[in-house]
């Protein structure tokens, strides 16, 4: 039987511990089948009954590399569709809290060490997200607490509005404090971050 990792210049050294797991297999199966061979012919077995009992245990044998490959498949359309999701996520994050965009400089596309690099982004970036959404927050209520000082009858005005400033700039009693709400709301250049 020959190995299907060949052993050469074009294999990648990290293949060689899978090529060494392939001989021991290999290697195990004919001892298992010298052994049985041993013991069918204590019985007179005939030729055709051995081929059968071989056939079952190749038939299992081959159902569970077929199960194997089916369920790593499925894991590597899992890990890519994690790496887009995860590298979509990265982006809108560090642009809402105006960071420059996250770069990838050594792990290999598609693999699971680029998988792990994002998720430990993600994980650096969520207390600051949080922090920015906390602030957002206080900021709103005290927008909310101003335009019922105002008279702005809009129930949260700041909630539905995508620049809550226009809701006040033109309002008759528009004054220096709310010129204070308006440079707070500016997040130091930044935008309102949306809700993860």
């Amino acid at each position: 039987m020959v190995s299907p990792f060949r052993v050469g210049s074009t294999v990648n050294a990290r293949r060689l511990s899978v090529n060494d797991s392939y001989r021991d297999v290999e290697n195990n199966i004919r001892s298992a089948i010298a052994k049985l061979n041993e013991l069918w012919d204590q019985v007179h077995m005939s030729e055709s009954a051995r081929v059968t009992r071989v056939g079952v245990a190749f038939g299992h044998i081959a159902k569970l590399l077929s199960d194997m490959v089916t369920s790593e498949e499925s894991m590597v359309t899992a890990v890519a569709s994690d790496i887009e999701n995860g590298l979509n996520r990265i982006e809108r994050m560090r642009s809402q809290l105006g960071m420059e965009p996250w770069e990838n400089r050594k792990a290999p596309p598609g693999s699971v060490e680029l998988l792990k690099s994002i998720e430990s982004e993600i994980k650096k970036l969520r207390p600051l997200y949080e922090a920015r959404q906390q602030e957002q927050e206080q900021l709103i209520e005290q927008l909310e607490q101003l335009s019922y000082r105002l008279g702005i009858e809009e129930e949260n005005p700041a909630r539905g509005c995508d620049d809550v400033r226009i809701i006040f700039v033109h309002h008759p009693e528009y004054n220096m404090k709310t010129r204070a709400v308006m440079h707070m709301l500016s997040f130091r250049g930044r935008g309102f971050i949306t809700i993860e």
